[in-house]
């Protein structure tokens, strides 16, 4: 009896456990090291748009061609910046 209780204790903890929060600082360890032709304060501000683009419905494919698009970067760098931002800024 002992162990349900504790086994059912544990499930609730992993279910109703917070989010993780967004780290901006993570984010940038991960994305500033590779494009040191964007500052940080732009992969930043990119970062925070993929993830209002993608909370309002954009695609992930549709967010790397906006990161193109406003940063002039390649594609490849655009879905780092895209998957990094959905990891670390929470999106």
């Amino acid at each position: 009896m002992r162990l349900r209780v504790l086994v059912a204790a544990t499930v609730a903890s992993v279910t109703f456990a917070a989010p993780a929060a967004p780290d901006p600082g993570e984010y940038l360890q991960a994305v500033q090291p590779w494009y040191t032709n964007v500052t940080a304060e732009q992969l930043l501000s990119e970062g925070m748009r993929v993830c209002s683009a993608v909370r309002s419905g954009m695609t992930s494919p549709q967010a790397v061609q906006m990161v193109v698009d406003d940063l002039g970067v390649s594609i490849t760098a655009a879905g780092d910046i895209v998957s990094a931002a959905v990891v670390y800024l929470d999106c």
